[in-house]
């Protein structure tokens, strides 16, 4: 496995800490709507945003890395001492990217038969990483035929 290593992706420890605090602000935020709700509107909208950013935190916090493989790309968590795999092989990937921005972005890693639960639970935050990886796994991704390379979204 380690010769079949092309990149690996892991978050810096700084923006991950930053990161987990914007969450909580924001869980406790949403919450807000759920405790002092007005009608039940503001309510549901209240508890899926709690219940998003509570998926997002913990997925924050589980994070171990991404690799990138010849075959396929492989993402780690680490859940009290217990090590969870994800894989998806290079013809099965599609690739969602949300560009970026001054603090957010994504690029969600889905498989194309996979069911929404399984595509839902494998994403990557841009935050933490530098510009130069990203372009590091455009390039990879360029080269394994899933970018056609004329994607605007993905300038740094």
């Amino acid at each position: 496995m380690k010769n079949n290593i092309i990149l690996t992706l892991e978050y810096n420890l700084g923006w991950k800490i930053f990161i987990l605090f914007f969450f909580i602000f924001s869980i406790y935020f949403s919450s807000i709507f759920i405790i002092f709700y007005i009608n039940l509107l503001m309510f549901i909208i209240g508890l899926m945003c709690c219940l998003l950013f509570i998926f997002v935190f913990f997925d924050t916090i589980f994070f171990k890395r991404v690799i990138f493989t010849k075959f396929n790309v492989v993402k780690y968590w680490s859940i009290f001492g217990r090590t969870y795999i994800n894989k998806i092989k290079y013809k099965d990937l599609k690739i969602i990217h949300n560009k970026k921005g001054y603090v957010f972005g994504t690029l969600n890693f889905t498989e194309k038969k996979a069911g929404f639960f399984k595509r839902f639970c494998f994403f990557v935050s841009l935050t933490p990483l530098q510009d130069e990886t990203i372009k590091q796994v455009k390039q990879i991704l360029i080269e394994k035929k899933i970018l056609k390379g004329d994607e605007y979204d993905w300038n740094y």
